[in-house]
C-alpha cells in the first residue's frame, strides 16, 4: 500500500524529525509527538523500540556529517532502502508541497521516521547546498538541529546550550585572570 506522510511546517518537516530523535523513546511519545504536530495517524503505526532506535541512530549518523558529500550516501542509501518517491499534495491551508511517499515493506514508525528524515534531509542539503544541520557542541548534549540560517553556523541546539557554553567560557576566562 501507498502511504503519503503528512509533515509539520518549515524547514522541509525537519522540526518534526528532530524533535522525533532528540526526545521519542517510546511509543506513548511517539503518538503523543504526532497528534501534537498535527497527524494522529503517523502515531499509530506499529512502534518497535529497537527499531525505532536503530532509525534514530541512521538518522543521527548523517546529523553527525559536517560535509554534504559524507553525508549524501547514507542519505541516498536510506532513500534507496525505503524506496522512497514524492508527490505533489495540496496541504490544509491550500499551499503546495512535495511529500515523500513510503512504498517499502515496513509501514511502521521506525521506516515513517526514516522516509521523512531522508526526504526532508535531501530537500535541505539540495536548498541550502551544504550539511546545515549538526549535533549541539555543547557538552553532555546530544541533541540535533537543523541551522535554519543565522549570521554563522550554527553549533548549538538552542540558546539553552549556547548559553551554558558562553557563561562557563566567561568564568574560566574570569578565573584565569
Amino acid at each position: 500500500m501507498t502511504q503519503s506522510y503528512a509533515t509539520d511546517d518549515r524547514p522541509l518537516g525537519l522540526r518534526f524529525v528532530v524533535e522525533a530523535i532528540n526526545d521519542v523513546e517510546t511509543e506513548t511519545s511517539w503518538r503523543t509527538l504526532c497528534e501534537r504536530r498535527g497527524d494522529a495517524a503517523l502515531g499509530e503505526r506499529a512502534f518497535d523500540e529497537g527499531r525505532f532506535a536503530e532509525a534514530k541512530a541512521i538518522l543521527r549518523r548523517v546529523f553527525a556529517e559536517p560535509e554534504l558529500a559524507s553525508a549524501a550516501p547514507i542519505i541516498n542509501e536510506t532513500l534507496t532502502a525505503h524506496q522512497v518517491t514524492q508527490q505533489l499534495t495540496q496541504l490544509a491551508d491550500g499551499r503546495w508541497a512535495l511529500r515523500p511517499i513510503h512504498q517499502g515493506p515496513h509501514d511502521d514508525a521506525a521506516a515513517t521516521l526514516l522516509t521523512l528524515g531522508s526526504f526532508g534531509l535531501a530537500r535541505w542539503a539540495s536548498d541550502q547546498g551544504r550539511a546545515a544541520w549538526g549535533i549541539c557542541a555543547a557538552s553532555g548534549c546530544e541533541r540535533v538541529f537543523v541551522d535554519e540560517g543565522r549570521k554563522g553556523p550554527q553549533r548549538f541546539c538552542g540558546t539553552t546550550c549556547a548559553t551554558r557554553v558562553r557563561v562557563a567560557a566567561h568564568r574560566r576566562k574570569q578565573q584565569s585572570s
